[in-house]
């Protein structure tokens, strides 16, 4: 039997997927607990048009991170804190960087924390695939 899932099923397949599945396993299993509609003509179409809209939606998405990837890249943050000559009192985390930045502190990837003074070079993840690499000029107060 054909089916289209409505959510992931761990072992089987992904929302969205078209799969064949036992009778037995669609109608007593997926069709009951709502995790499968059975495929037909129109919910197929439906789900054509629906992965059409995702894949242009994706699509967008990684273009508008390639031109914040280059925007990003060309300019120079400056993170101020509290130091003592060449050392900082409290280290500089993801948090700090992202205020900065005007990024989400989730897209930032420091493999340690900054603690001194002067230029660094952060990475920022933008998109599954597009990374940027951040310089970040860390001043005293």
């Amino acid at each position: 039997m054909k089916i289209i899932l409505t959510k992931d099923v761990p072992g089987f397949g992904r929302a969205g997927e078209i799969k064949e599945a036992s009778d037995g396993y669609a109608r007593n299993f997926l069709l009951r607990r709502r995790l499968a509609l059975p495929a037909t003509a129109e919910l197929l179409a439906k789900v054509q048009i629906e992965e059409q809209t995702r894949q242009n939606r994706l699509k967008e998405q990684e273009e508008s991170a390639g031109a914040l990837k280059y925007k990003l890249e060309a300019k120079t943050f400056v993170v101020k804190a509290k130091a003592n000559k060449d050392r900082l009192f409290a280290a500089i985390h993801e948090k700090n960087i992202a205020a900065a930045t005007g990024l989400d502190a989730k897209q930032i990837v420091i493999s340690e924390p900054i603690k001194t003074l002067g230029m660094h070079e952060v990475e920022a993840k933008l998109f599954e695939n597009i990374k940027a690499k951040i310089k970040i000029s860390v001043e005293s107060l």
